[in-house]
């Protein structure tokens, strides 16, 4: 689904996309709005894989056609920087900057410890319902049975095993749209952790998105996303999230600022 509702046409920077209402939750989701955006830039640049994406929401969009328009900052000999933005009827949605590159020799080693401790195989689907059709596009599998039973845990930590449907990515560009979605999505999981279902008084949509990229695998179903929101003041979420593969080897990490508003039957 996910590679389906991506789909640009255009050329030469200039394209044109839909947002799919499969993807609703509190109006478009950002990380599939970036998605769109990291696509945009596949289209563009001769290097075959991102290292960094960065992106600002400005606007809540309909579910409807939208204008991206790719913009080269510097193409260089190893590297290339490009601005994306997303416009909807003369009104700026998303502003992103990516970095793209080519493997190359370099220093080879991960610190980081997988946080999980059983593979999906092992594990059973696990349906939660939900107002939202976003999560309709994903196959959950969760290694911890409070998360999956929903219950708080009073600790801001998230983490299960997702299989996108309908997603089989072909090049790097696409595996990375995966990992977007997903650290963009995650911490606020993370963030009804700690506060369960009857201590959440606002909703916290994402204000930006940073993304780094370590490692791809399109050759994998499972991705395991990983999260917290550690920090809450002045309105403000502090989120941090993480895909891993099977292997255990981190694919990509970064985080994201949420900013606290009241339920909307609450304001």
């Amino acid at each position: 689904m996910l590679l389906e509702h991506c789909k640009l046409t255009g050329e030469a920077g200039r394209f044109k996309g839909r947002i799919h209402q499969d993807w609703e939750i509190w109006g478009p989701n950002g990380g599939y709005l970036s998605a769109i955006a990291m696509n945009a830039v596949a289209q563009m640049t001769p290097f075959s894989q991102p290292v960094s994406f960065y992106a600002m929401y400005l606007g809540v969009g309909a579910f409807d056609e939208v204008d991206l328009s790719v913009t080269p900052v510097r193409v260089g000999r190893n590297t290339g920087v490009y601005t994306v933005e997303m416009v909807q009827n003369d009104r700026k949605l998303l502003q992103a900057q990516v970095i793209t590159a080519n493997e190359q020799d370099g220093f080879e080693h991960q610190d980081s410890l997988p946080p999980f401790k059983i593979l999906p195989d092992e594990l059973t689907e696990t349906k939660r319902e939900s107002t939202f059709r976003f999560w309709d596009n994903f196959e959950c599998r969760f290694e911890d049975d409070l998360m999956a039973s929903g219950e708080p845990s009073g600790k801001s930590e998230w983490g299960c095993w997702y299989r996108f449907l309908d997603c089989q990515p072909e090049n790097h560009f696409q595996d990375a749209m995966r990992s977007l979605v997903l650290i963009d999505t995650l911490p606020w999981p993370a963030n009804f952790m700690r506060y369960g279902r009857e201590g959440l008084k606002y909703m916290a949509p994402s204000l930006d998105l940073y993304v780094q990229f370590h490692r791809f695998a399109t050759e994998q179903d499972w991705l395991f996303g990983h999260a917290t929101c550690e920090e809450g003041a002045m309105g403000f979420l502090g989120g941090k999230g993480a895909t891993w593969d099977e292997s255990g080897r981190l694919l990509a990490s970064g985080g994201s600022q949420l900013m606290c508003r009241p339920m909307p039957d609450q304001s």
